[in-house]
């Protein structure tokens, strides 16, 4: 690999570079003396000459970047590529919170394929025992069915076991049609059972046939919804089926929605309202005509799940370098980037924010010995929510297989995490084509805006 560039170092600082590319900067920094002082120097103009100490290692550069539960379950799957493998590996020597995650994700893995395996193992011995006892009840009555013998006498009654020459070829006549009975009742219990894994026609895989009129116990079903491996259905008594795994609020804000009622959306949200509008990217700053101003892109009113969030906007011509100030609201605390490189465009925060607080963010670019802020004081604030502890361990919940697009959609709209819940809502309307529940959840999350 050739050596570093000023560009890519301040990059690499920034934690912007696509992970394939970060495997072999940091590798390289590792094994470069020149590099390795380069990234020292850049480090150094970030901080302001201030003194510090750290490690170039792989290892000491993944450490805070926790993975997304999505890319943990890849990993115990064995989905992902080599690099992020590799980052994933570094990083799992350095976290002992995500080695936890990882186990215990490995373990619900584990017990589920045991799960499975067992409970066919436990069909498949309750099938055989039925059948053993099915065939010594049949067998049994056969020996003590009284048989016609023929003898010099003519045809008389007995009990079989008195003439064991005549009633041997009865009982196996009888014997070879009870066999033949029980062996075509088991194969079509058998290709029944294989026609429900399959998903073979005849079988019912889709909607719950009662779903035009009631349910089995006779109450009128108002909304059905197919959501993956599972139906879900409301009647008209205010019960619903198919929500055994999701947590009780969710729960009770999914069974809501079905019956015709809107879930509220948490309080807290209507701090974020205040953001309404857009930024005005790139307009000439008030009073000096001949400057732009940056633009923030991202996060804009939301909510957000991680608590290292990665800030971003659009440059402007001209900047010379730009910092990026993030303020707690509640609790009145800020945090600042220093000054970052002129093609730096996204930066992450390098301390946790507080989970369930309201922050705001401003990203200042230095023109010409000035320093322009976005957004001003003419503009609204940039806000954004970080999910709560208590929020954040229910997603992580609804997010664990068997997963429930209807339950993760109504989540994240209730949270303000409107992007997400039109992704999930999406897949959930590919599996439920003109369906009016589809356009219910299409208009209540439309009314969230």
């Amino acid at each position: 690999m050739e050596h570093l560039t000023r560009k890519v170092v301040a990059e690499l600082q920034a934690k912007v570079l696509p992970p394939e590319t970060m495997v072999e900067v940091v590798r390289h920094l590792e094994e470069c003396p020149g590099c390795h002082e380069l990234y020292r120097v850049v480090f150094r103009e970030r901080r302001r000459g201030q003194t510090f100490d750290f490690e170039l290692s792989g290892s000491e550069w993944t450490r805070d970047e926790h993975p997304e539960y999505k890319e943990i379950a890849a990993f115990v799957k064995g989905s992902l590529d080599r690099e992020m493998r590799e980052i994933f590996g570094l990083h799992l020597d350095q976290c002992p919170e995500c080695r936890r995650v990882v186990a215990e994700l490995q373990d619900e893995l584990n017990q589920h394929e045991r799960g499975r395996d067992g409970s066919n193992q436990a069909k498949r011995r309750r099938l055989i025992t039925k059948g053993g006892l099915l065939w010594s009840w049949l067998t049994g009555r056969a020996r003590h069915l009284r048989l016609p013998v023929i003898s010099d006498a003519g045809m008389v009654d007995r009990v079989p076991g008195s003439a064991p020459s005549g009633l041997t070829m009865s009982r196996l006549i009888a014997t070879g049609l009870i066999g033949l009975l029980i062996i075509g009742v088991m194969v079509t219990i058998l290709s029944r059972m294989s026609a429900r894994r399959s998903g073979e026609p005849g079988v019912i895989t889709g909607p719950h046939p009662a779903a035009a009129n009631g349910d089995e116990s006779g109450e009128m079903i108002i909304a059905t919804i197919r959501d993956g491996d599972r139906t879900i259905v409301a009647t008209a008594d205010g019960q619903t089926t198919g929500l055994d795994l999701v947590p009780a609020s969710t729960r009770a804000a999914v069974e809501s929605l079905l019956h015709g009622r809107s879930p509220e959306r948490l309080p807290s949200l209507r701090n974020l309202e205040t953001t309404g509008g857009q930024t005005r990217a790139g307009m000439e700053k008030p009073g000096t005509p001949t400057v732009t101003i940056p633009a923030p892109i991202s996060p804009l009113g939301t909510v957000i799940p991680d608590d290292y969030p990665i800030l971003r906007w659009k440059p402007v011509a001209g900047a010379t370098g730009y910092r990026v100030d993030i303020a707690n609201i509640d609790r009145r605390e800020s945090i600042s980037s220093g000054i970052l490189s002129p093609e730096t465009t996204s930066w992450r925060s390098t301390s946790p924010l507080g989970r369930g607080q309201l922050h705001s963010w401003t990203v200042t670019a230095l023109i010409d010995g000035r320093e322009v802020t976005a957004p001003d004081v003419s503009q609204p604030e940039a806000r954004f929510l970080i999910l709560s502890d208590i929020s954040f361990d229910e997603m992580r919940l609804l997010q664990k297989p068997p997963v429930s697009r209807l339950a993760l959609t109504i989540f994240y709209g209730q949270h303000g995490m409107l992007a997400d819940a039109h992704r999930e809502l999406s897949r959930l309307a590919r599996e439920n084509p003109q369906s009016k529940e589809i356009e219910q959840l299409q208009a209540w999350l439309k009314s969230l805006r």
